[in-house]
């Protein structure tokens, strides 16, 4: 895996490496990434700013489970995710349970909300490119 290194905030480099490891042990395809960003766009409706933020890595995670759950057959067991995150796993699954409540248990996702979400997460893409590079995105890019 590739591995950051640069003037960035040492947090970001932390979960940078953090995600980045959970994506290549995992092996998660882009469709399950892209979905994964979808879900948690839809969950940032439900809660506040500053929840958001103080549980953003581990929405992050059960968003990617979800994710994998759904578009795939043979999956991790909810201990696996919460192992790969370093949470225990009555956390994960308390999360999960939150995460799916918020977005109202929908998991559907639309061809037209799909073929709108595509572009928005080619640009999250290049903004994480950017930051592999050591170059702060700027925000207002997205």
């Amino acid at each position: 895996p590739i591995i950051l290194r640069s003037r960035t905030p040492s947090v970001l480099i932390q979960l940078h490496n953090k995600i980045y490891g959970i994506l290549y042990g995992v092996r998660l395809n882009q469709a399950n990434v892209t979905l994964s960003l979808l879900l948690l766009h839809r969950l940032r409706r439900y809660i506040s700013l500053i929840h958001a933020h103080w549980y953003f890595e581990e929405a992050l995670f059960v968003a990617l489970a979800l994710a994998h759950k759904v578009s795939q057959d043979c999956t991790l067991r909810n201990s696996d995710w919460a192992f790969l995150a370093g949470i225990e796993t009555r956390v994960f699954n308390a999360l999960e349970l939150k995460f799916l409540y918020h977005v109202q248990w929908n998991m559907l996702v639309s061809p037209k909300e799909w073929c709108l979400w595509v572009p928005i997460q080619a640009k999250i893409q290049r903004s994480l490119q950017m930051l592999d590079r050591g170059v702060a995105p700027i925000c207002s890019r997205l």
